[in-house]
C-alpha cells in the first residue's frame, strides 16, 4: 500500500506498509515499494541504523529485520563502499553491550538459527562486512 500526503505550500511524505508476510518479508516489500534499496541509500553512505536495545523481546526490533536491512544495504546493486552504523543510546549502566537486549536470550523476535541478542548479530556482521559494519554505543548515564 502506498500513500502520499500532500498540502499546497507543505511537504509531503509517502508511507509504504506491508503486512501478511514475514518480518522480513514486510521489509524487503516495504523496501520494493519505497523503489529498491538504490533509491533509498547512496554507494557511498554513511547509514546509522539506531535498534532501541533497552528492552529485548517486546519493544526490540526483529533481529532477523536488521540483519536484512543491512544485508540489503551492503548488497546495493550499484556496489556498496559506505558504511552501516548500530548506533545506540543507554540509560542503563556505562557498558550497555552487557545488559539488555544485547545480551539477553531473546524468545520472540528473534527469527534466526543460533541468533538470540545483538551482540550475536553484530558478531556476524562484523565477520561478514568487516570495517564497514560498525557498533557505536552512546552512554548517556552517570558512571
Amino acid at each position: 500500500m502506498q500513500t502520499n500526503f500532500k498540502k499546497e505550500g507543505s511537504y509531503s511524505a509517502e508511507i509504504f506498509r506491508s503486512v501478511n508476510g514475514t518480518p522480513t518479508q514486510n521489509l524487503q516489500k516495504v523496501v520494493e515499494l519505497a523503489g529498491g534499496i538504490a533509491n533509498i541509500i547512496g554507494t557511498e553512505d554513511v547509514v546509522v541504523i539506531k535498534p532501541n536495545l533497552q528492552w529485548w523481546n517486546q519493544g526490540s526490533p526483529n533481529i532477523s529485520v536488521c540483519k536484512e536491512l543491512v544485508d540489503m544495504i551492503m548488497q546495493h546493486p550499484d556496489g556498496f563502499k559506505g558504511e552501516v552504523i548500530f548506533g545506540e543510546n543507554t540509560h542503563r549502566g556505562n557498558r550497555p553491550w552487557e545488559k539488555t537486549a544485547w545480551t539477553k536470550k531473546f524468545t520472540i523476535n528473534s527469527d534466526l538459527n543460533s541468533i538470540y541478542n545483538f551482540n550475536e548479530l553484530c558478531k556476524l556482521l562484523k565477520e561478514k562486512y568487516g570495517e564497514r559494519f560498525t557498533i557505536s554505543h552512546w552512554i548517556d548515564c552517570d558512571v
